[in-house]
């Protein structure tokens, strides 16, 4: 698996470590990235994950979201967000995700449809997704689709970090 590290020239991923098809991998992230394997050499680095979209924390084996958008409503705007959660769940490092949702005014229904994704994904790994501080409108949509039954929803950001211990 690839580490990921942000180009100099502009702010999108590209992979570090072992490759064994640079040219493969050059088209794949649309060019860049023989200039940064160049000062690199083939060894693996420790980078940093940029989200543009996410704050991430992690707090031993939980990982904490917080989403930088107020209202996930359109598909542009889900689709980036879920991407990036997708990415966050897939961190071997990502044991337990918690999603804080205390900056979200507006969810598309769409949305909901990720979060189950991430759901299983995340007991796929022997993990939980627990959801917490969510705006009473929005609670209510969890309610009233059964979802609050399905997806583990906690008051505060710290109950939900007790929750995973």
């Amino acid at each position: 698996m690839l580490n990921w590290a942000v180009s100099e020239r502009a702010a999108r991923p590209l992979p570090t470590g072992r490759i064994e098809n640079i040219q493969a991998e050059e088209a794949r992230y649309g060019g860049g990235l023989l200039p940064l394997l160049g000062r690199l050499g083939s060894r693996a680095v420790k980078v940093t994950i940029i989200y543009h979209h996410l704050g991430v924390w992690k707090h031993e084996d939980t990982t904490v979201v917080r989403f930088g958008d107020h209202r996930i409503l359109d598909e542009l705007t889900v689709k980036k967000i879920s991407e990036e959660l997708l990415g966050v769940a897939a961190a071997v490092a990502c044991r337990h995700l918690i999603l804080n949702f205390s900056s979200v005014a507006g969810l598309s229904t769409l949305m909901l449809g990720k979060l189950l994704m991430l759901r299983k994904m995340m007991a796929a790994k022997g993990g939980r997704l627990l959801l917490c501080e969510i705006d009473p409108e929005i609670e209510y949509v969890f309610v009233e689709t059964k979802l609050s039954h399905i997806l583990e929803i906690m008051d505060t950001e710290a109950d939900a970090v007790n929750a995973c211990k």
